[in-house]
């Protein structure tokens, strides 16, 4: 058996971006991309079972400010280049060996994403692995926000002026709307 990934069919995701530090991996403080795409649930196996499916590429520091830039960003890396994570997802994450994207700006928040990424799928029935399996998609997806909570840095922001002054260490905040505070998270939106 085979995992029929040229069946595979986008049907969103989203686009988002965090501000994040960890001091005990000596991760410093950046702004980081994620793209998720999710797929149509395919089905797969004897029983007729249906699996939801996704894959991302995240932990990305492109070197913008604007989210409007993120147009014509592109990526062609392999697993932990520059510190970039890739998975695909049908019951656990597999890791994607290495992932092609380019990313094209559509219309207000809506970005054209085309993402191929060599993945070494574990398999689900014991004969399906395969180390190199190929999955890709060509599908629109929405820009979000840029969030960030104020208890994963240091020191910590203790209003949205302190919270905004940190924001604008990495983006131009008149692309965004006014920030928002709502349990400890920050939340920045676009504009457009």
């Amino acid at each position: 058996m085979k995992f029929p990934a040229k069946s595979l069919v986008p049907v969103g995701g989203e686009i988002y971006a965090h501000i994040f530090e960890n001091d005990l991996v000596e991760l410093p403080r950046n702004l980081f991309w994620s793209f998720k795409i999710d797929f149509a649930p395919i089905q797969y196996g004897e029983d007729a079972t249906q699996w939801p499916c996704s894959m991302t590429c995240e932990w990305i520091t492109f070197p913008i400010r604007n989210w409007k830039a993120l147009d014509r960003q592109s990526l062609d890396v392999g697993y932990g280049d520059r510190g970039i994570e890739s998975t695909f997802y049908m019951t656990e994450h597999d890791l994607g060996t290495h992932t092609k994207m380019k990313v094209t700006h559509r219309e207000r928040n809506i970005f054209r994403v085309q993402m191929a990424m060599t993945v070494e799928f574990n398999g689900f029935y014991g004969d399906d692995a395969d180390e190199a399996l190929k999955v890709k998609a060509d599908v629109d997806l929405p820009f979000e926000n840029v969030i960030f909570a104020g208890a994963n840095l240091s020191p910590k922001p203790k209003s949205n002026k302190e919270a905004l002054a940190i924001a604008a260490e990495y983006l131009e905040l008149d692309a965004f709307h006014p920030i928002t505070k709502s349990d400890g998270i920050y939340t920045l939106k676009p504009k457009w």
